[in-house]
């Protein structure tokens, strides 16, 4: 069964036991899976722990304005600030302070993302 859902209201629903948690898709900075945990950063800049699979996630915010870096992180793209070249890659800087490295060719990122 499906623990997430998304509604025309722009609102993700995390259901957590008996309880559901509903987080605005606005309200969202970045889902990133490290060491088999995914972590949602929100604009706050809060983390919060989720305990879910990161490829459903990812299905349902690549249809919100969400975009895939990597192989593990989903970024909300109206929260991309910049995108700067570095050593081996590019750093993503984000307005909610939070700065992303990947290691792969981000010239086309930034043309997908309208950055050039």
């Amino acid at each position: 069964m499906n623990n997430y859902s998304t509604n025309y209201l722009k609102q993700i629903t995390i259901k957590s036991g008996k309880k559901s948690i509903f987080y605005n898709l606005n309200e969202i900075c970045s889902i990133i899976e490290k060491n088999n945990q995914v972590i949602c950063n929100l604009v706050s800049q809060k983390e919060i722990p989720l305990q879910h699979d990161f490829d459903t996630l990812k299905q349902l915010l690549l249809n919100h304005n969400f975009v895939l870096i990597g192989q593990n992180i989903i970024i909300n793209r109206n929260e991309i600030k910049m995108i700067r070249d570095c050593e081996g890659g590019a750093k993503i800087y984000t307005k909610c302070n939070s700065i992303i490295h990947v290691n792969e060719n981000y010239s086309k990122l930034k043309r997908e993302l309208q950055f050039v």
